[in-house]
């Protein structure tokens, strides 16, 4: 990886500055405060957003400012790259914009955790990084504050090594180790409960056995009960058959009792209809002869009484129409008579018209009383005739009302013969049904005795001994009461049976179920000690190799980075199996605490670069390893230890190093600078060359 070109905008002490770099080995210079700081930031930044506490928005955006953003230029391979990150002040807090990256000329605007992902993946960096709030590779391949490269060193044990599993990546080890412990824990708590849910079982199994043998006796008794609820059953049966068979001669007899009474019964009722029937046949022959003698002789032909009365009906409405006629022409008449002689009254009285009021002359007056008295004459006529006419049509009307009340008599006498013929029909049918009937009633009562006969002799054979009844029955439920006691017995032990089933059935699921407990038991504990014995160790055995490998390799690389940085055969330093530093001075162990700051300074620089080449070597996808960054490398150090800083530039031989410094003695051991100045808090490159 190379950085090639840097683009702040509003970041902290920048306002606007375009940094490139070249190739090789760089110095970043400038006074304490300068803004060399904000350059790494700003690097670390663009290529993996906010880290929580350590990069924030409210470090990097400018104060008073809206707006910033950071784009770095770089180069992986043969791929050139460039990212851009945005800042953006809000009411509450100063969040990342979404931003972009380009890649060979093709762009792609990404959301800032979407920028982190492909950025992990150009620079082979583990994916599970892209979760952590802390890139532990990048900060200690590539850039590491020298205070955080201090504090590892000068850190308790555990913390160390758990830093240190963070960056070689094998934190895996101690997770899982952890897991397990848990894992351990609760199976532990399940081993407990399947033990305590197997308790018991072989108390459970004894009674079992007692219940399966007071259901095997149960049933025994039970097949001695069915023996005896089936003979007991055949011997009732056997008695319920006798009892029916007798009980039936004795309703046989009883029915023929009742059957003899019932035909003596309806004996004297037939005997009493047919006295009956005779009184009224002798009746009907008295009536008979009576109706007769009155209709003898007598005969009338109702159809032509019934014509001719029509007749006499249709004449008769023809004259009264006739005389409607003749009587309205009568008033017309007379009207004509009233109104010639008013007019004739009035005319005599007026001397003017009332109409036109002209003189009315007595030869017009004259006129017309000659005129209403032809008139009156002529419709006097007329009414004499009328009433000539009516006079006759009355008396024809007269005339025939007479013969029409005649003949209407006569159809009625001849109505009055037929009701009696009908009468004396009805009674001579009824006379034939009476002898009919007394004839029939005569053979039935013959039937009904020969029936009589019959039963009365069949009853003398019937035998009937109440006592012999009352004693079966007796004997019969006797034999049910004990039939229903052996019942009731063998429905009690089949219950009992029943019950004993259900709690077999019932202590067996339990019995079944601690069974399975104790498999599930047996199974946990096994998987315990495999888990405790064997996969516990072999983890910790794991890891303790890949610790051991990267101690060797870590506590040569120290070794040799301290030996160019303090030339004294007298102090040498090493690493104990926690990855603390040890070091010997005269031949004794001494403590950090006891070195000069410069001499503190040279260990955490030379475990600085010896962590950093054991991570590259352990982790081969990283492609950062042939960029390194150094922050104040110098702090502390003498004129000779300078001198040495020089020596580690050189077997470094990387393509691109950036120290950031203030020590002006370093710029001989650079081939390019990048001065750093500030005025009116503001910052700025001064010079690169």
């Amino acid at each position: 990886m190379r950085i090639k070109k840097l683009v702040l905008d509003n970041i902290r002490s920048y306002r606007s500055e375009t940094i490139n770099f070249p190739d090789g080995s760089i110095l970043l210079q400038g006074d304490i405060g300068s803004g060399k700081s904000t350059i790494l930031l700003s690097i670390e930044f663009a290529l993996f957003g906010f880290r929580r506490q350590d990069l924030s928005g409210s470090t990097l955006l400018r104060h008073g400012e809206s707006n910033g953003g950071v784009e770095l230029h770089f180069e992986i391979e043969k791929n050139k790259i460039i990212i851009k990150r945005t800042l953006k002040r809000t009411n509450n807090a100063i969040k990342q914009e979404a931003g972009y990256i380009i890649i060979n000329d093709s762009k792609h605007d990404l959301t800032p955790i979407e920028l982190k992902s492909k950025i992990l993946d150009l620079l082979g960096y583990p994916e599970d990084l892209l979760s952590k709030t802390k890139e532990s590779i990048y900060r200690y391949t590539v850039y590491t504050p020298q205070e955080s490269m201090k504090q590892i060193v000068f850190a308790d044990v555990q913390e160390r090594l758990d830093i240190l599993r963070r960056v070689f990546g094998i934190d895996k080890y101690k997770r899982i180790k952890e897991n397990l412990a848990i894992y351990l824990k609760e199976t532990k708590k399940k081993m407990a409960y399947q033990q305590g849910a197997y308790e018991g079982m072989e108390e459970l199994q004894k009674e079992l056995a007692n219940l399966e043998k007071e259901s095997t006796d149960a049933k025994k008794v039970l097949i001695d009960l069915e023996s005896r609820s089936k003979e007991s059953k055949e011997a009732l049966e056997k008695k319920d058959l006798e009892f029916k068979e007798y009980s039936k001669k004795i309703s046989e007899y009883e029915s023929h009792k009742s059957k003899i009474d019932v035909i003596n019964q309806k004996i004297v009722q037939i005997e009493n209809i047919s006295i009956r029937n005779k009184k009224k046949k002798e009746e009907y022959v008295l009536n008979l002869d009576a109706e007769k003698k009155k209709i003898e002789g007598k005969t009338f032909d109702v159809s032509k009484l019934s014509k001719f009365l029509d007749e006499l009906n249709i004449k008769k409405k023809d004259l009264e129409e006739k005389r409607s006629e003749l009587s309205q022409k009568k008033a017309v008449s007379n009207s004509k008579i009233n109104d010639s002689k008013n007019l004739t009254s009035k005319i005599a009285s007026i001397d003017n018209c009332p109409m036109c009021m002209q003189e009315v002359g007595r030869d017009h007056k004259e006129s017309i009383r000659n005129d209403s008295k032809k008139i009156i004459d002529i419709s006097t006529e007329k009414i004499v005739k009328i009433d000539l006419t009516l006079k006759k049509i009355e008396h024809n009307l007269e005339i025939i009302s007479k013969k029409a009340i005649d003949t209407q008599e006569k159809i009625n006498g001849s109505k009055a013969l037929d009701i009696i013929k009908k009468s004396i029909e009805d009674k001579e049918k009824e006379l034939k049904s009476i002898i009919h009937e007394s004839t029939t009633l005569e053979k039935e009562i013959l039937e009904l005795k020969k029936q009589k006969e019959t039963l009365t002799k069949d009853l003398s054979e019937k035998d009937y001994d109440k006592e012999k009844l009352a004693n079966l029955e007796s004997e019969k439920k006797i034999t049910n009461e004990k039939y229903q006691s052996i019942i009731l017995e063998k429905a009690r032990y089949e219950e009992k049976s029943k019950n004993f089933s259900m709690q077999n059935e019932s202590l067996k699921n339990r019995i079944n179920k601690k069974k399975e407990s104790k498999k599930k038991y047996e199974r946990l504990n096994s998987h315990y000690d495999i888990l405790e014995s064997k996969m516990l160790p072999l983890i910790s055995s794991i890891e303790k190799q890949v610790m051991g490998t990267i101690y060797y390799e870590f506590n040569s690389l120290l070794s040799k980075w301290f030996n160019l940085l303090i030339d004294e055969e007298l102090l040498s330093i090493r690493i104990d199996h926690e990855f603390s530093p040890i070091l010997e001075q005269n031949g004794y162990e001494t403590t950090i605490d006891n070195l000069s700051g410069g001499e503190k300074t040279a260990v955490a620089l030379s475990y600085r670069l010896a962590l950093n080449q054991v991570i590259n070597d352990l982790v081969n996808t990283i492609n950062t390893k042939d960029f390194l960054i150094l922050d104040e490398p110098t702090d502390g150090f003498s004129s000779e230890q300078l001198e040495k800083l020089n020596e580690v530039i050189k077997e470094l031989a990387i393509n691109q190093l950036i120290i950031v410094s203030h020590d002006q003695k370093i710029e001989g051991f650079v081939e390019n600078h990048i001065n750093i100045a500030k005025s009116s808090h503001e910052s700025s490159i001064a010079s690169l060359n």
